[in-house]
Order: structure tokens, then C-alpha cells, then sequence
């Protein structure tokens, strides 16, 4: 017992001995003592002094170190320019002779791949649903070199416009309509921004602009549209379309090609002419200047719409011509909207000039002799187009209808010119009941025929992008309204306008 007490106690007194711990380096370190300022500066030196730790016996470690990625004056590689004439569909610092691998990783430069059952079938959509609207390719000429396996940058780029405007029509392929858009403005950007000649452009790169311009129309905003529009006419303008049929160009043409491919030719024709009547509605709705002046046009009417697929083509008049010419033959329905938009800019001009004569207030007899010239030019147009009234015209040709609405609607906008007139003098007011009278009529017309749209087929006529969606029945209503105190006729007409305007209203 003795002996377990004797070594607990030395157990006890071996625990309370400091340790001593093996001698590592550590620099001794001393406590303060007092609270002295001299004592605090001794601390403050002995702390940033560098501290020796014991050589562990690891190896020296060298960190790489490039320094050549810290010079920042090297000679960085310049990228190639190009000089940009119209708007690109690229970025403007990229260049179209960028490498190609670069081009594919921002996504441009790649054809998009359409099965071949989906490109058959969007060329039909094409020719069953747009051509009615667009009628500027013969069905024959594009399936020659459509399906070959080479073809020329802008025969590519009509073709993806031809397909981006088809898929519009199209709920199967409508997911494809903006891969095919981007597609073709990448191509025909390319060709833009080169060293144009006007004789060395392809017909195929200027019908796919005016197709990418109606379907710019189609599915984007009026104004987005109109400015898009700019790039197209531009284009026309440059390669001198607008005087194709003149003495000058027919032998350049004739010079460059001993056979004169007649079909090629009017193709020519009526991408102008397309061009021509967008132009021409487009800048009635915003009152902006034409592109096309009608003075510079030396171009002949397209042929009937048959004659043109069959190739069995026949002399035409120019536009002037058959303007001024009272005649009861008429014209194809193509030609027949052709005439009316040109009278439209006449009353256009008309309109500007009255703005004019309003602002210094003085009675011209001029305004008189334009108003009741254009009002005849409407009535010999009437009358031709009176030819085609029948149930089977009305259902199969949207373009017809759109010519008969754009002459009706040319009255009404005569009618609104005399009403902005501030000098009407007491002569004056028989003929200004007289055309009230006829504005009336050409309202009640007009009601019947917008009534008639709404029951056609939405893929028979969507030539109201282009300038007459404003004119709805309910407006018709409002004029006639306005003038029931002063014709009978319009009291008549009002009252029929008025059920069409009430039934559309329920609906």
C-alpha cells in the first residue's frame, strides 16, 4: 500500500515539471512587461523583421512564367477590310473574305439543308399561293436549272427567297421561314459587295429582292417594310429596269446575246413592274415621294399571265400609252393594276399640288382641269374593268380585285383633296356636288367589293400589305355617313354599306 502512494505522488510530480520540447529554430519572443511607448516601438521593429524558418530539406520550385504574354505592343494581325455599299446582313467589322472557318462560328455561311420532298413542295406552295401576287417567274424557265446540282450564286439566292416567301403560306414549313431568309440575304449581301457592272447582274438576284420585299411586308411591320424597300428599288435603279424597253438598252441587250431570250426578257419586265406598283401604293399610304417616276419609265406591259407561261409572247404597249389610250380591248389584270397605280400617283401629285395652292390661296382653273382629268382617266378604267365582272374571275384572281378596289379608292381620295380645299368658291359648288355623288357611288362599290374579301380565301388576295388595308367598311360607312344630307345617292348607299359594316362589327 505504502508503495502504490509512493509512485502516484511521483506520477503527480512528473506532470507538473515543465516540458522540454526539442529545439526547432524559433526565435525567442519576448513578453511586455509594462505598457511603456518604448517598449511598444521595440515590439513593432521585432515584429517586421523577416523571420528565419529551419531548412526542411524540400527542393527550390520555379513557377513558368511566359513573359511574352505581358508585352502588350506586339504586332496583332489586321483583319481584312472590305468596302460595304449597301447594308449587309454581316457585322460590320466582319468581312466577306473572312476565313470561312470564322464565318461558321458566328453561324453565317451555312446553307441551311432542306430535304428534297421539302424543297419540292415549298416550289409548288410558291406557284399555287404567291405567284398571284408575284407573278415574275415562268414555271419552265426556274424548274430548268431548280433541280440541277450547280447553280449560280443568285440563282441560290432566288431560290431561298422563293422558299422563305412560300413558307409564309405554308403551316408545315413556316418554322424553316427564317433559317431560308437568313440564308438568302447572306447570299445576296455577298454579291453586293462587289464590283457590281449593271450589265453583268443576274435577273435571278434581282427577282429575289422583290420577293423578300413582299414577304418583308407580309410578316414584319409597314414601316420596318418601307425601309427595307430602299435596298430593292436601289438595285433596279442601278441596273436601269426602268427604261428596259428603250432604243439604248435593247441594243446593248442584243449586243451582248445574238439570241434574245424573249422569256428572260419579260421576266425582266415584270420584276420591274412589281417593284413599280409597291413603290407606287406604299408612298400613297405614307405620302412620300415615288422612286419610279412615271416620266422615266420606258418599259412595255407585261403580256396575259397564259401567253407568259406558254412562252407565246406578244408586243405590248408602254405604259404611257396605255394610260392615255381610251380603248374597250383592256388589259390583263396584271397590266389593268399596273394603269391604276400609275393613276394613283397622278392623283397623288394632284394632291400635292392643291397643298400647294392652299398655302397662297389662289383659284386656278389647273385644279379643276387635273381633278376632272383623273376622274376620266377612273372612268375608262371603269369601264374596262367592267369587262371581267363575272363570279369566276372574282373568285380565282385576288389581283383583279385589287384593281378594282384601288380605282374606287382613287375617287374617295379625290373627294378628301376637295375637301381640304380652303377657296371653294360659289362657281365651284355644283361640281363639287357632283363629285360627292360619285364618291358615293364609288363607296357603295367599294363596300361590296371589301365585303367580298372578307369571305375570299386569305391566300387569294394579300395585296392590302401594300397600301389598302386601311380602307375597311366601317371607313366607307364614316364617308357616306357625312354625306347623306347632301345626295340621295349617298343616303342609298349608306344604308346599304351599313349592314355589311354591322354584320363585320358582331362577328
Amino acid at each position: 500500500m505504502s508503495s502504490l502512494e509512493a509512485r502516484l505522488q511521483e506520477q503527480m510530480a512528473s506532470a507538473a515539471a515543465p516540458a522540454n520540447l526539442p529545439d526547432v529554430g524559433l526565435p525567442e519572443m519576448q513578453l511586455p512587461c509594462d505598457n511603456s511607448d518604448t517598449h511598444l516601438q521595440e515590439q513593432m521593429v521585432s515584429a517586421a523583421a523577416p523571420v528565419n524558418f529551419p531548412d526542411m530539406g524540400l527542393p527550390d520550385m520555379q513557377l513558368p512564367c511566359d513573359t511574352s504574354m505581358f508585352q502588350f505592343n506586339a504586332q496583332l494581325p489586321t483583319p481584312p477590310t472590305t468596302t460595304n455599299r449597301t447594308a449587309t446582313f454581316l457585322p460590320q467589322e466582319m468581312s466577306m473574305d473572312m476565313d470561312m472557318e470564322v464565318l461558321q462560328t458566328f453561324g453565317y455561311g451555312i446553307d441551311p439543308e432542306i430535304p428534297e420532298l421539302v424543297r419540292a413542295d415549298l416550289d409548288q406552295m410558291f406557284f399555287e399561293r404567291a405567284h398571284s401576287f408575284a407573278p415574275i417567274l415562268q414555271r419552265r424557265r426556274y424548274f430548268s436549272w431548280a433541280n440541277q446540282p450547280s447553280k449560280t450564286e443568285a440563282q441560290r439566292g432566288l431560290q431561298y427567297a422563293l422558299w422563305t416567301l412560300a413558307s409564309t403560306f405554308s403551316t408545315q414549313s413556316e418554322y424553316l421561314r427564317v433559317t431560308l431568309r437568313t440564308a438568302a440575304l447572306r447570299i445576296l449581301d455577298t454579291l453586293e459587295n462587289r464590283d457590281l457592272d449593271p450589265y453583268s447582274i443576274e435577273i435571278e438576284h434581282a427577282q429575289a429582292r422583290v420577293i423578300l420585299l413582299i414577304h418583308d411586308f407580309l410578316k414584319s411591320s409597314f414601316d420596318l417594310g418601307w425601309l427595307g424597300a430602299a435596298t430593292c428599288f436601289r438595285l433596279l435603279q442601278y441596273i436601269r429596269l426602268y427604261e428596259m424597253d428603250s432604243p439604248q438598252q435593247v441594243s446593248k441587250r442584243t449586243a451582248a446575246a445574238q439570241d434574245e431570250d424573249k422569256v428572260h426578257t419579260e421576266e425582266l419586265r415584270r420584276t420591274f413592274w412589281v417593284a413599280y406598283t409597291i413603290d407606287c401604293f406604299i408612298n400613297l399610304r405614307s405620302e412620300r415621294p415615288l422612286t419610279f417616276q412615271e416620266t422615266a419609265i420606258i418599259v412595255r406591259l407585261p403580256v396575259p399571265e397564259e401567253q407568259f407561261q406558254y412562252g407565246r409572247l406578244s408586243r405590248q404597249n408602254l405604259l404611257s400609252e396605255a394610260v392615255n389610250l381610251f380603248t374597250d380591248q383592256g388589259y390583263c389584270p396584271f397590266s389593268e393594276s399596273i394603269i391604276i397605280a400609275t393613276i394613283c400617283t397622278r392623283a397623288m401629285l394632284h394632291a400635292q399640288q392643291a397643298a400647294v395652292e392652299n398655302v397662297y390661296s389662289r383659284v386656278t382653273s389647273r385644279f379643276w382641269d387635273r381633278h376632272f382629268w383623273i376622274e376620266e382617266l377612273l372612268k375608262a378604267r371603269s369601264l374596262v374593268l367592267g369587262l371581267h365582272d363575272s363570279e369566276s374571275m372574282m373568285d380565282t384572281d385576288g389581283l383583279l380585285i385589287f384593281a378594282k378596289m384601288a380605282s374606287h379608292s382613287i375617287m374617295l381620295y379625290l373627294c378628301q383633296i376637295l375637301e381640304s380645299k380652303t377657296w371653294i368658291t360659289p362657281e365651284d359648288q355644283d361640281a363639287v356636288l357632283k363629285v360627292k355623288e360619285r364618291t358615293a357611288q364609288a363607296a357603295q362599290e367599294l363596300a361590296v367589293l371589301a365585303d367580298s374579301v372578307v369571305q375570299l380565301n386569305r391566300f387569294k388576295d394579300r395585296h392590302g400589305d401594300f397600301g389598302l388595308d386601311n380602307i375597311n367598311i366601317q371607313q366607307i360607312t364614316q364617308l357616306l355617313s357625312g354625306m347623306r344630307s347632301m345626295s340621295r345617292l349617298a343616303d342609298d348607299a349608306y344604308t346599304n354599306a351599313s349592314m355589311p359594316a354591322l354584320a363585320s362589327t358582331s362577328m
